[in-house]
């Protein structure tokens, strides 16, 4: 009777583990798989035979050329990271200057002295005009970039639900040693002390359902 009782309890345990991997899932992981940007037909912008996807232009100034070309390199990448989000579906990574500087994507004009202010308090600055191109080819690469990326994440996820997953079967594992150490020791002992015996595997056996819990 003792060990049915002990099964039907162990069962139970199985059973919530159970419930509570479904439910930490979450909609996400029950949600239509997408297709990722690469796997949509690119439709390029204006003309097909020219190289050139999108073209954005900014002036920018300050106290110095370096000032004023930092400023509309930020502006640049704002515009870019919003582009790359409103595609359908939307890029997830984003490029750095880095990026932008070693594929050629961001032009400036030579810088301009200009006056600002007031005509008693005119200032001098130096005006850049910067011109941000994405290329078809730009476009492509940064749809590769965006798909090694999703392949990672999911690398990464897949590796986390491996780890959870052995721990989760070493509780288990733990759970049923101790089940079948209080059968052998209540049967040793001839009965005698089943009662601490069965407080002792109980609270082993919910210090280790507790732990399984929280790591998942």
């Amino acid at each position: 009777m003792c060990s049915r009782a002990w099964v039907t309890v162990t069962f139970v345990c199985l059973i919530l583990v159970a419930l509570r991997v479904h439910a930490s899932g979450g909609p996400g992981n029950r949600a239509e798989k997408k297709k990722t940007p690469d796997q949509v037909a690119a439709k390029p912008a204006g003309d097909i035979s020219s190289p050139i996807r999108e073209k954005w232009e900014t002036k920018k100034f300050g106290k110095t050329e370096e000032a004023a070309k930092g400023l509309a390199t930020n502006d640049a990448r704002d515009w870019l990271d919003n582009y790359l989000a409103e595609q359908q579906p939307p890029l997830r990574w984003r490029p750095d200057v880095d990026y932008l500087q070693k594929n050629h994507m961001l032009k400036f004009s030579d810088a301009k002295t200009i006056e600002v202010g007031k005509e008693d308090e005119k200032e001098e600055f130096q005006e850049v005009t910067l011109t941000l191109e994405v290329t078809n080819k730009n476009y492509s690469d940064m749809l590769e970039q965006d798909r090694k990326l999703r392949d990672d994440e999911r690398k990464a996820v897949a590796k986390d639900r491996q780890t959870l997953l052995g721990k989760l079967l070493a509780g288990l594992l733990a759970g049923l040693v101790a089940v079948a150490g209080y059968l052998r020791l209540d049967e040793a002992t001839k009965g005698y002390y089943t009662t601490w015996l069965r407080v002792a595997s109980v609270a082993l056996v919910a210090t280790i359902g507790a732990g399984v819990w929280l790591l998942l």
